[in-house]
């Protein structure tokens, strides 16, 4: 029986275009078709290895370099993202954030409703959009960045001139005397201007040592080492695998320790 319905037709017809795309396109690119089909809320790596037969570790390997391109984005709980569709989830909260947050705020669960967005994929924006001071968050408020108070505004380009400075820094992060010393900036000033920027989760301590570093290198640094799941590192690999010094490579061991990014198991640390 033949289904005349236009709404079956359509899907027939959009079903029917994609596998033809997909007969004449690369692995990689399959693989980057696969997770696009799922939008905004993405496909976890558990449901990619379902529909393609491939050990996860396979997986990891032919999707690595779309994730170094930033053409698919890793997100925590091994979901997978395209770029695309994470730029329209941004696109959304940001509109929604500036045009339906009243004087006390937007909450988070609200949000998070009228998006129609996974948890997983929720958090990841609104934590980039905080980090990148589109939002600030107050507990389970969430605001616009031109609804803060009038004391903060004049602040505003130093702390995106110390943000920008560690952000292109990356892992390797200067001490925050150089950067003072840089923006002309007294001590006392940098002080305050870095407890803001640890409150706001733009910059993160490491340890109790005086290491501060970007939450953008840390997230890229988290989604390279979730692609080695199962294998374990010593701080050799990791130095090798990040061409950081010991001075580094040990407070970023402990980090993704306590990120659950990593276990140390005696003198290694096992892939979680």
């Amino acid at each position: 029986m033949i289904d005349s319905h236009p709404l079956a037709n359509l899907r027939k017809t959009k079903c029917l275009a994609w596998l033809e795309v997909m007969q004449g396109a690369s692995l990689e690119k399959q693989l980057q078709l696969r997770i696009a089909r799922r939008g905004v809320n993405g496909l976890t790596l558990r449901g990619l290895v379902a529909e393609t037969g491939f050990t996860p570790e396979a997986l990891r390997r032919f999707i690595r370099s779309q994730i170094n391109q930033n053409q698919i984005v890793y997100i925590g709980g091994d979901l997978l993202i395209t770029s695309g569709f994470l730029d329209s989830a941004i696109d959304s909260i940001s509109a929604r954030v500036k045009t339906g947050a009243t004087s006390l705020g937007l909450k988070r669960a609200e949000l998070r409703s009228q998006a129609g967005l996974c948890k997983e994929v929720f958090d990841f924006v609104i934590e980039k959009l905080a980090r990148e001071q589109k939002l600030r968050l107050i507990g389970e408020l969430i605001n616009p960045c031109e609804s803060d108070s009038k004391t903060a505004v004049p602040d505003q380009p130093q702390l995106a001139a110390i943000a920008a400075a560690y952000n292109a820094a990356g892992l390797a992060a200067p001490q925050a005397a150089e950067v003072a010393a840089k923006l002309n900036l007294s001590e006392a000033e940098m002080r305050r201007f870095m407890t803001l920027l640890l409150r706001d989760r733009t910059l993160i301590r490491m340890g109790a040592d005086a290491l501060y570093i970007h939450q953008n290198a840390l997230a890229q640094l988290k989604a390279q080492i979730s692609l080695l799941r199962g294998q374990t590192l010593d701080v050799a690999r990791f130095k090798q695998f990040t061409g950081l010094s010991r001075k580094y490579a040990i407070p970023l061991l402990e980090y993704l320790d306590r990120e659950r990014i990593t276990r140390k198991v005696g003198g290694e640390r096992l892939v979680l």
